[in-house]
């Protein structure tokens, strides 16, 4: 047995044959529950593939690495085997600005299953692609970052009030697996929706939720903010102010939002001519709205299609 870092340490087995493979799974089997019962340690033992000679010693230990590095998705405390095999055909993760778009809607409409399902959905091209942890990591950051800026306002403490709730960042950094990821999101935007059912006695949060709606409902139209006015019985300025209060966003930032992600999602459709998209959500100018996408998504309508999709 041999020390690779203060973390990780490396073992080699001896198999004599027959039920031998089976003994070694059942020695590390019963090695971590009596670790775990004496110390509280929780040990994870990635386990590869036999082998007969020296040389292979480096190519079992990635192997027994890798497999260890499965519990992010299987779970800690387990005995992994390394499985091997060509990789499946990986799955295109979501956008994670794309993704806050759905959440903060779902959050601030109070719909608890449509923001289990866009977490879901979130994470499942993750777990099927067995994607590296510190890119898992990287977007979840990224989504629960844009998130809160949605929600900056609502997160702001006022005087006598109570701690806000705050995504628990340090454990979003250093998950020990996916399912704790979206376990950690789900709790933290479980806490909004209670808050927002907490001031729902606001009178202006209707009046927002009402401007979202109808933002969503007519985004392919050439939806202004004094039709938008006009719908709540209130003036252009005043809904200005209070809508980026209440959101964080301005009124154009929350129509683009929403009109470049079913561009997005439009642009999968590759019968569609980019300025039918265009038009589709609410652009007659084509050239402005592929410069708009392109700030966005970083990336051209046409660039998206072929690097993207």
């Amino acid at each position: 047995m041999w020390q690779a870092d203060e973390r990780r340490f490396g073992a080699i087995g001896y198999w004599d044959g027959g039920d031998g493979l089976e003994r070694v799974r059942q020695f590390w089997r019963e090695a971590l529950d009596q670790t775990a019962g004496r110390t509280g340690i929780v040990l994870t033992v990635g386990l590869s593939r036999p082998g007969r000679y020296l040389e292979e010693l480096p190519e079992l230990w990635e192997e027994a690495r890798r497999a260890n590095a499965d519990k992010f998705y299987e779970g800690t405390g387990t005995v992994l085997h390394y499985t091997g095999g060509p990789p499946a055909e990986p799955v295109p993760p979501l956008a994670p600005a794309a993704v806050a778009e759905r959440v903060g809607h779902a959050v601030a409409h109070l719909q608890p299953e449509a923001l289990a399902a866009e977490l879901a959905g979130f994470f499942a091209p993750f777990r099927m692609n067995r994607t590296r942890r510190d890119l898992v990591v990287a977007d979840t950051m990224q989504l629960a970052t844009e998130v809160s800026r949605r929600f900056a306002p609502l997160l702001e403490r006022q005087q006598g009030d109570a701690e806000p709730p705050v995504p628990d960042w340090q454990a979003i950094t250093e998950p020990q697996s996916l399912d704790q990821l979206q376990a950690l999101l789900a709790d933290w935007c479980g806490r909004m929706m209670a808050l927002i059912r907490e001031k729902d006695h606001d009178k202006n949060l209707p009046i927002v939720r009402r401007i979202r709606e109808l933002i969503d409902e007519r985004a392919g139209e050439a939806l202004t903010v004094e039709e938008l006015a006009s719908s709540v019985y209130l003036s252009p300025n005043y809904i200005r102010t209070l809508f980026k209060e209440k959101t964080g966003q301005t009124i154009l930032e929350y129509m683009t939002n929403v009109r470049i992600d079913r561009a997005s999602a439009l642009l999968r459709d590759k019968s569609l001519k980019v300025h039918e998209v265009a038009r589709a959500v609410g652009y007659e100018n084509v050239s402005y709205f592929c410069s708009l996408f392109q700030k966005h998504r970083g990336v051209t309508p046409n660039e998206y299609r072929k690097k993207l999709l």
